[in-house]
């Protein structure tokens, strides 16, 4: 039987703790998704909803850009900051905890 210290990943000086992070996710299945080729292993779910975190996500990304006036959604750093703020607070509700997040706009 191995231990904590053989199955914990080596962190480098300063990094923040796992002891929230699931680290062993190997028992857990793989879920498919809609997009074909796409699958996830359900790492959190909302109990009241039983959404995943990726679709409550999803939804605040959706309702803070369809939210936002024509002109500043073509800023991509208000954009960016609009989606940060949503997804933050929305996954900070059910969780309980802030997470930290990183929005990328790719403009087309």
């Amino acid at each position: 039987m191995s231990t904590d210290s053989e199955t914990k990943p080596k962190l480098p000086p300063g990094a923040p703790s796992l002891a929230e992070i699931l680290i062993s996710s190997d028992a857990m299945p793989w879920r498919e998704k809609s997009l074909k080729g796409l699958s996830e292993k359900m790492l959190w779910r909302d109990d009241a909803t039983g959404a995943s975190m990726t679709e409550i996500a999803r939804d605040a990304i959706e309702e803070a850009f369809e939210s936002m006036p024509k002109a500043r959604r073509r800023d991509p750093d208000a954009v960016a900051e609009a989606v940060r703020r949503a997804v933050r607070g929305a996954i900070a509700e059910r969780w309980r905890k802030k997470p930290i997040c990183h929005v990328h706009v790719l403009v087309v």
